[in-house]
């Protein structure tokens, strides 16, 4: 869009931590803290101003859990005329009258941990979701035109050719 021409890319977290403990990960600390709304305000209009920001990667571990949080965030976003992403998304804390809340307020894209297309490997790193849950998610953010990149790794503890195969299956499928 023409308005958005010359405009920068900004990566902001809101949070630190995550609703889980999934195997792969760091578990040293529990639950989620939020950087106040407020505080993040200020900080979107530093990088409007000083930057010249358009578009706001939001690099949360865990965005979504959190609805009041995520909706405030979307709303503020949407208000400083801001088109952005959202990391760290999983695939339970999305529904899809959020994504269609979020795709109205300026959401380009939703990245999902997904990590993997097989079940048996997604209960060794217990994501504490199914494979069809990676489905319903990502087929939700069809519907709504937001872009939704999966995040995907090979090479987890019990992995097998088999295994690897059913994550390059999914790939495919999504694809």
């Amino acid at each position: 869009e023409p308005k958005r021409k010359n405009k920068t890319v900004v990566t902001l977290v809101g949070s630190k931590g995550c609703v889980a403990r999934c195997t792969f990960c760091h578990r040293w600390d529990k639950g989620v803290r939020y950087i106040p709304v407020p505080i993040l305000m200020k900080r979107i209009d530093y990088f409007i101003d000083k930057y010249n920001a358009g578009f706001i990667m939001w690099n949360d571990e865990n965005f979504g859990s959190d609805k009041k949080h995520s909706y405030q965030i979307a709303k503020i976003l949407n208000k400083a005329g801001m088109l952005w992403m959202a990391t760290g998304v999983r695939c339970k804390s999305t529904t899809e009258d959020d994504i269609k809340y979020y795709q109205d307020h300026g959401c380009s894209a939703l990245k999902y941990g997904v990590e993997s297309g097989s079940q048996k490997i997604l209960d060794v790193m217990e994501k504490v979701f199914k494979v069809s849950d990676v489905y319903d998610a990502l087929d939700s953010c069809i519907r709504h035109g937001v872009y939704s990149p999966a995040a995907v790794m090979v090479g987890m503890p019990g992995e097998t050719e088999l295994t690897a195969r059913e994550t390059g299956e999914l790939i495919g499928n999504i694809a």
